[in-house]
């Protein structure tokens, strides 16, 4: 059923777009030339890293007994220090002798450098969910690389001072933006995939409705906004 649902897809819709979760056969059609090509980081073109996910990635999760999955998917909501209200989704989080692990899968080309795991705001959140549903911390952060069959630690020794100061930090840039009404954009390589982009050959609705994106493309990669 797991095969079967990655090579042809899935009934259920997906949130954002009301549109079904496609599988590896429609993914192909759409993005054929994407879909064959190696990417600059990995050398690996989409095929190589589907095949290598059925062939090793699945069997090594299935192996690992060490830790017991327990929660995918996990929802969560919690009040940070009076100021905001954060609700989100966990991948995983696994459980051993009592212990939590928190676990987020990324389709990334590349693993992250370690300087940026140090200490990862999105990790940090999970704690707090963590914390805030079942009394305490995990004690391993892991980033699970699945179509490279490679995995990262996450969060160093001192992470939570410095979670703290990043959350608070960026609060107060929220709340002064709302004093002076100044919002600045942050357009990234990313706005080609969003449906409000001019540059999205994809985008319908919505399209040349962003006043502020980032002119890069798959084939032209400007570093440069509108």
């Amino acid at each position: 059923m797991l095969y079967n649902t990655i090579e042809v897809g899935y009934e259920e819709k997906d949130e954002k777009t009301q549109e079904k979760l496609r599988g590896i056969k429609a993914l192909k059609r759409s993005y054929f030339d994407d879909w064959y090509t190696k990417d600059n980081a990995s050398g690996m073109t989409y095929e190589d890293k589907i095949k290598l996910f059925k062939a090793t990635v699945l069997k090594n999760e299935m192996a690992n007994s060490k830790w017991k999955p327990v929660y995918f998917e996990l929802p969560f909501e919690f009040v940070w220090n009076d100021r905001c209200i954060i609700h989100g989704f966990i991948d995983r989080v696994d459980i051993k002798d009592g212990e939590f692990r928190v676990i987020d899968y990324k389709t990334s080309k590349k693993v992250f450098e370690d300087a940026k795991v140090k200490t990862s705001q999105q990790f940090g959140i999970y704690a707090c969910a963590i914390l805030n549903q079942f009394g305490k911390l995990p004690t391993e952060y892991q980033y699970d690389f699945i179509l490279l069959n490679q995995t990262q630690k996450a969060m160093s020794k001192g992470w939570e001072k410095r979670f703290i100061k990043k959350m608070e930090k960026a609060l107060d840039a929220i709340d002064k933006s709302n004093k002076t009404k100044l919002f600045n954009p942050k357009p990234t390589p990313l706005c080609h995939w969003c449906n409000y982009c001019p540059t999205n050959p994809n985008a319908k609705q919505y399209k040349d409705e962003c006043e502020y994106y980032s002119l890069w493309t798959p084939t032209e990669k400007k570093f440069s906004n509108r």
